[in-house]
């Protein structure tokens, strides 16, 4: 890896050279949040129905709006917070009877849910929301940039879990 980021000036433009400082942090722990959605997303998958994982990552939107809210001091209309309203009781009931809403007797009685799974199926919409809100505020990042330190910050995350599995 670091004989491509020597050799290719291009990766090394993109990476290094084109990286304002001021964005660094935000990049990186951008990355970091993406390449943790992403994990969430997988044992999500091995461990609840496709629908539960559906939900989940589609409920990224409503938390980024209500993140963008608190932390970015973005107004919301009364229009919006009664529809926000209304898809959260919605999940609310729908994650209230997980079983006997997705219609599938096998996934209904599937064994060896962890605690660690739900944490995973909670994060994905938080980790979702936080990317979007550290995109936001990296106004001059390329979406290149972002690929690269995403797949780079995989690799090294990755790599990690092997090695202590």
């Amino acid at each position: 890896m670091v004989y491509i980021l020597v050799v290719n000036k291009n990766l090394k433009h993109y990476v290094i050279d084109k990286t304002a400082k001021s964005d660094l942090k935000n990049l990186v722990t951008r990355s970091l949040f993406g390449t943790a959605t992403s994990i969430a997303g997988l044992v999500v998958l091995k461990e609840f129905d496709i629908t539960l994982y559906a939900i989940a990552s589609n409920f990224g939107p409503i938390m980024t709006v209500i993140f963008s809210y608190f932390l970015l001091r973005d107004k919301i209309q009364r229009e919006d917070m009664l529809l926000l309203s209304i898809v959260m009781v919605g999940l609310a009931v729908k994650f209230s009877f997980p079983e006997h809403s997705t219609g599938s007797k096998h996934d209904a009685h599937k064994s060896g849910r962890s605690t660690f799974g739900y944490l995973c199926l909670a994060y994905i919409p938080v980790g979702i929301a936080l990317s979007n809100i550290l995109m936001r505020k990296m106004k001059k990042v390329h979406f290149i940039q972002l690929s690269i330190y995403k797949i780079i910050i995989a690799l090294v995350i990755t790599t990690i879990i092997c090695v202590i599995r």
